[in-house]
C-alpha cells in the first residue's frame, strides 16, 4: 500500500528518495511513496549490520599489525575489557546499552569468549527492562545494543537465546513506537528523537520478518530521519550545541549508516553532513589551550575544548573522532580527518568507539585548518566564529544571533521541535584569549536571560522567559516566526566586523543592534544601539570567567579581571548616566542547588535610546593591556587602540582604520 505524505511534509525525502518516489500527480500536491523495507535478499542474512562476515574478517586481521587499525583496536579494547558483569541490583540506564553495544563489538573483533559471555549476561539482564522504559529515550541505547547482539551474534547464540533477544525487541520496538503514536511528540532537533530513531531503526533492520510487522518501523524511521533532516538548513550545526550534538549525532549515524549499506539511502549526501565538521571545528577553542579535565559540579568548566552554547559542555560527550571520520569518509571532508586525528593524538575524545575501525577510510587524507577562513558565519542558526589566526593560540570571539531552531525550522514549523535545551542568548558573545576564557557563556547552568551576555529590560529577558520558574522556553520564537538574525558579517586580516540585531527577541523594543568591532588580535569593542518608543530600565550584562576577587576596578567604568595567566581590561567608553557596577553574580546550577559566582559587569540607564560602547582588551599577562579611549563626533566614533585609531560611522555601520 502507498503511503500519502504532503509535499511540504516530505522535505529532503523528496529529494533524497527520488529512485523510491512513484510520482503521481494526485490531488492538494500530494505525492504517493512507496514503502521503505529491507531487501528481500538480506533477509535472513546475518551479521549485515555495519558489515558482513567477510568485511568483520578483515578487520579483525588489519586490527592485529596495520596502523591506525591496530591503535584503535588496542584502546577500544582496553575500554570494553573495564565492562564488568551485571551485578543483582538492578538500576534502569542507558550505560547497559552502550556496555552491550561495546562488548558486542569486542567478542567479533577479538574472538575472545569472554566477550561473548559478558555480553550474554547483559542481554539476559536487559531482556526484563520494565515496559515502562520505554517511555524513556534512554531505552533506544537499550534496542541499539540489543539489535548489534542479535545480528552480529546471531550464529553463537541458541535458538531459544535468538528467540528471547527478539522478543525483547519486538517487544521494545512496539512499546516505543506506541508511545510515540500516543504522546505526538515529535521533537525533530532534539537528540532524545535521534536516538529514538535510531533504537526504532535498527531493531527493525535486524528482525527478519520482512515483509511484515518490521517493514513499517522501518518505513517509519527513513521518514522520520527525513523530516527531520527537513527541519535543519544546510550549515551543519546541531542547535543544542557541540555535547547534545555529538550525542545526537551519534545515534543519528549509527541508523544513517544502515540506511546507505542495506536501503541504497543516502543521506550523507546533504550537504549538513561536510558541514557538520565545520562546525564541530569552528567550535573548537584554539588548541594550544585544549586540556582533558572534566567538569566540576557547580563550578566553571575547567575542559577547554569546545564552546559551550546553550546546554553544552566544554568537552566531549560522545567522540568526537569515530563521528568526524564517518563523516570524512561519506563526503571527503579532509578538516574531518584532521581534527580526528588531533583529538585522539592528544586523547581528547569521549572513549574508544569501535566505530572507528568500520569508518575509517585511508583514501581521505587529513588537512589541518590554516586554509580555512578564521571567520565563519553559520547562517541558519546565527553563529559566528572568529578568530585572529589559526596558529593554535589565537583569540577566538564566538557570537550568536539566531532563533533556536534555527530560520528554516522557524519559518515551517509550529510545534516544539525540541527546545530544552535552548538559552535565551540572542546578541550573547564570549571571548576566549591568552590561552583562556575571559568573557563566557554559562554553559549548562539554569536557563536564564540574567545569565547570558544580553540585555536585559524592565528587569526581563527574552520573550519565553519564565521568572518563576526559572527556565526559558524558545517555542514563542517559533509560534510567531520571529526571526533575531545576524544583519552583517564582515572579515579581513585587520578586524573583523558583526552585527546581530536581537530586536525580535524583546517586548517593547524597536531596536537593540549589537556591533561585534573584533580588532585582531586582542581587542573586542562592543557596540550596543537600543531603542524603544518609551523609556525602560536597560541592563547590558557581561559575565566573565573569572570569579568576583578577581576583578579590580580600575578608574571609574573599567575592571582589570586576572584569569588564570591573562589579563582582561573592561571599560565603559559611554558612562553618561549610566550606573556601572562590576561585581559577583550569582549562578544558579540547572540539576541541584549548587550555585558560582563569576565576575560580571553591569551596565543600567533608565532612558528610551541608548547608544553604548564598551572596550574588552586582553594580554597574557607578562604586559598589563592598554587602554581603549573614545572620541565622538555625531555619528562618528573613534576607538584609540594602542598607536592605532579606528573610526566606527553609526550611518554607514562601517568600520575604517586611520
Amino acid at each position: 500500500m502507498n503511503l500519502m505524505i504532503n509535499l511540504r511534509q516530505l522535505g529532503a525525502i523528496a529529494v533524497l528518495f527520488t529512485t523510491l518516489i512513484l510520482w503521481s500527480e494526485s490531488d492538494a500536491g500530494q505525492l504517493a511513496i512507496a514503502p521503505i523495507d529491507l531487501p528481500v535478499a538480506l533477509v535472513n542474512v546475518h551479521p549485515r549490520l555495519y558489515a558482513k562476515t567477510t568485511q568483520l574478517d578483515e578487520i579483525k586481521a588489519l586490527c592485529q599489525t596495520t596502523p591506525p587499525y591496530k591503535e584503535f583496536y588496542q584502546r577500544f579494547m582496553k575500554q570494553a575489557d573495564h565492562i564488568r558483569p551485571p551485578t543483582e541490583k538492578i538500576i534502569w540506564d542507558r550505560d547497559y546499552g552502550n556496555k552491550l553495544w561495546d562488548l558486542t563489538a569486542a567478542w567479533r573483533f577479538s574472538g575472545d569468549p569472554a566477550f561473548l559471555a559478558k555480553a550474554k549476561a547483559w542481554a539476559i539482564v536487559i531482556k526484563d527492562c520494565p515496559d515502562s522504559y520505554f517511555q524513556d529515550f534512554f531505552s533506544g541505547h537499550l534496542l541499539c545494543g540489543m539489535a548489534l547482539f542479535y545480528d552480529w551474534c546471531y550464529a553463537d547464540l541458541s535458538a531459544a537465546e535468538r528467540e528471547t533477544v527478539r522478543t525483547f525487541l519486538v517487544r521494545g520496538t512496539r512499546l516505543t513506537k506506541a508511545y510515540l503514536d500516543k504522546t505526538k511528540v515529535r521533537y525533530l532537533l532534539s537528540n532524545q528523537w535521534q536516538i529514538r530513531i535510531a533504537g526504532i531503526g535498527l531493531s527493525a533492520l535486524a528482525l527478519d520478518d520482512h515483509p511484515g510487522e518490521s517493514s513499517a518501523w522501518v518505513d517509519w524511521a527513513v521518514r522520520e530521519m527525513g523530516e527531520m533532516e527537513n527541519a535543519t538548513a544546510d550549515d551543519g550545526v546541531t542547535v543544542e550545541g557541540v555535547g547534545y550534538g555529538q550525542y545526537g549525532v551519534d545515534f543519528t549515524m549509527r541508523f544513517l549508516d544502515l540506511t546507505k549499506d542495506l536501503l541504497g539511502i543516502n543521506f550523507y549526501r546533504s550537504p549538513w553532513w561536510s558541514n557538520n565538521a565545520l562546525f564541530q571545528l569552528y567550535q573548537t577553542t584554539p588548541r594550544a589551550s585544549w586540556k582533558s579535565r572534566t567538569r566540576f559540579t557547580n563550578r566553571p568548566d575547567t575542559s577547554w575544548l569546545n564552546v559551550d552554547i546553550g546546554d553544552c559542555p566544554r568537552y566531549n560527550w560522545y567522540g568526537p573522532d569515530y563521528l568526524l571520520r564517518g563523516i570524512a569518509k561519506e563526503t571527503g571532508n579532509s578538516y574531518a580527518q584532521w581534527l580526528a586525528d588531533v583529538e585522539d593524538a592528544g586523547n581528547y575524545q569521549a572513549g574508544n568507539s569501535w566505530l572507528n575501525l568500520i569508518r575509517y577510510d585511508a583514501r581521505v587524507k587529513a588537512k589541518e585548518p590554516s586554509d580555512l577562513p578564521t571567520l565563519h558565519h553559520f547562517e541558519n542558526t546565527g553563529i559566528v566564529s572568529a578568530r585572529s589566526d589559526w596558529s593554535g593560540r589565537e583569540s577566538l570571539i564566538s557570537f550568536i544571533c539566531g532563533p533556536y531552531y534555527g530560520h528554516k525550522a522557524v519559518d515551517h514549523y509550529d510545534f516544539d521541535l525540541g527546545g530544552g535545551h535552548a538559552h535565551p542568548n540572542a546578541n550573547a558573545f564570549a571571548i576566549f584569549g591568552a590561552g583562556e576564557w575571559l568573557v563566557a557563556y554559562p554553559g549548562y547552568e539554569r536557563r536564564m536571560g540574567v545569565y547570558e551576555n544580553t540585555l536585559i529590560v524592565d528587569g526581563k529577558g527574552q520573550l519565553g522567559q519564565d521568572i518563576k520558574l526559572g527556565y526559558w522556553n524558545a517555542m514563542p520564537l517559533l509560534t510567531n516566526h520571529l526571526h533575531p538574525r545576524i544583519l552583517k558579517v564582515e572579515s579581513n586580516p585587520a578586524f573583523d566586523y558583526i552585527i546581530g540585531d536581537a530586536t525580535p527577541s524583546y517586548d517593547g523594543l524597536t531596536k537593540w543592534q549589537r556591533h561585534l568591532l573584533f580588532i585582531k588580535p586582542n581587542t573586542l569593542l562592543v557596540l550596543d544601539e537600543i531603542a524603544a518608543p518609551q523609556e525602560h530600565d536597560y541592563k547590558l550584562l557581561f559575565h566573565c570567567e573569572a570569579t568576583p576577587s578577581k576583578g579590580l576596578p580600575q578608574k571609574q567604568g573599567a575592571w582589570l579581571v586576572k584569569g588564570d595567566k591573562a589579563l582582561l581590561l573592561v571599560q565603559a567608553l559611554t558612562t553618561e548616566q549610566v550606573q556601572a557596577i562590576g561585581g559577583a553574580a550569582l549562578i544558579k546550577a540547572r540539576h541541584g542547588d549548587g550555585t558560582m559566582e563569576k565576575f560580571c559587569v553591569m551596565l543600567q540607564k533608565h532612558t528610551d535610546n541608548w547608544r553604548s560602547a564598551t572596550a574588552f582588551n586582553w594580554t597574557d599577562g607578562s604586559v598589563p593591556p592598554v587602554p581603549v579611549h573614545l572620541d565622538r563626533h555625531g555619528n562618528s566614533w573613534s576607538f584609540s587602540v594602542g598607536t592605532a585609531i579606528w573610526v566606527f560611522d553609526w550611518s554607514a555601520n562601517t568600520l575604517r582604520k586611520i
